[in-house]
């Protein structure tokens, strides 16, 4: 999974790769200007997140106890028909 993040953001140009031929084989990943330019956004975005966990938490609760299984959420549902 991390592999196919990493490839990801190189094919999107946020990172480079680079393979040295040691044994074992070495890689490292560096961002490029492109990677750098969006931290200052995701520093924003987490943030946000940080400010704003207490009100996601209280929306996930209120999701779970209105749901239409009753007091089940969804999750539950699905291990209870198993």
């Amino acid at each position: 999974m991390l592999t196919d993040s990493l490839r990801g953001l190189e094919r999107d140009g946020f990172v480079e790769r680079n393979v040295y031929a040691e044994v074992p084989v070495r890689v490292e990943y560096s961002l490029t200007a492109l990677g750098w330019s969006a931290t200052e956004l995701l520093m924003a975005l987490a943030d946000w997140a940080d400010d704003h966990l207490a009100d996601v938490e209280q929306a996930r609760l209120r999701y779970r106890n209105g749901s239409v299984f009753g007091n089940v959420g969804p999750a539950d549902f699905a291990a209870e028909a198993a």
